[in-house]
């Protein structure tokens, strides 16, 4: 889950099929560019509106760090491509 900036809304990593690409590449590109997360697709899912869902899985183990922030809170550390910020605000 990715927070977006523009929203401020809970959302999965998505985003427009670019010319010469298909959705499933698109659900590739868009994990990469949204979490930095190198993925494949496994399955599709469905059809929401016009938005093809896919179930994609991570290519490498993801490692897991958990930690208190200051308010006591229990916070798992996140992934983010080099561009992180224009589009989403936080990964979950």
């Amino acid at each position: 889950m990715i927070s977006e900036v523009i929203t401020e809304k809970l959302a999965l990593p998505g985003g427009y099929i670019d010319s010469g690409y298909n959705a499933p590449q698109t659900a590739i590109r868009e994990a990469l560019e949204e979490t930095g997360l190198h993925v494949h697709v496994d399955k599709f899912l469905q059809y929401r509106g016009r938005a093809a869902i896919y179930a994609c899985v991570a290519n490498n183990p993801i490692p897991v760090t958990e930690f208190k922030t200051k308010s006591g809170f229990t916070a798992v550390a996140s992934w983010s491509s080099a561009h992180f910020g224009k589009e989403v605000k936080q990964v979950y």
